[in-house]
């Protein structure tokens, strides 16, 4: 029998697919992965698998001059989960969703001025978090970032 310590083992797995068209002046992205974390030798009650799928799509258009625009969309599913010995499990909750939005002037091709928006609405139970550096957050709590800046390539 399985006693759940030290003999736990763990796989993780991520298979990803990424695309992205260029026509004219105009730039389409989309990107999904299905992430898996799989135990194996646990306990009864105790984490054995949760899976979930996350994707986004984006618009970037250049304006035929200095503008630019970007506005991306991205998913994370509440996904699928089960503990040893049939314990039930539950992932209510665990899903989000973002909206980013960002525009930039160029002064040249090395310099921009650029202003982005970005919300992330997280189900009551999720923790997902865009933000680097930070402390965790509350579970269902919403996230909403600004930006203004200025970029320079070196």
């Amino acid at each position: 029998p399985t006693t759940g310590a030290g003999d736990v083992h763990s796989k993780d797995t991520s298979p990803r697919f990424t695309a992205m068209y260029t026509f004219g002046n105009t730039r389409l992205a989309t990107d999904i992965s299905t992430i898996e974390y799989k135990e194996t030798g646990g306990a009864t009650g105790k984490f054995q698998d949760y899976k979930n799928t996350r994707w986004n799509v984006a618009w970037e258009q250049r304006w035929g001059g200095p503008w630019r625009t970007i506005v991306q969309y991205s998913n994370s599913g509440a996904g699928t989960c089960s503990l040893f010995g049939g314990v039930a499990c539950t992932t209510n909750g665990l899903n989000a969703h973002m909206l980013a939005l960002g525009v930039e002037y160029s002064f040249s091709k090395r310099t921009a001025l650029f202003a982005a928006y970005a919300k992330l609405s997280n189900g009551s139970a999720a923790t997902m978090n865009n933000t680097a550096n930070s402390s965790p957050i509350s579970a269902g709590s919403d996230i909403t970032n600004t930006a203004v800046g200025i970029r320079h390539d070196f």
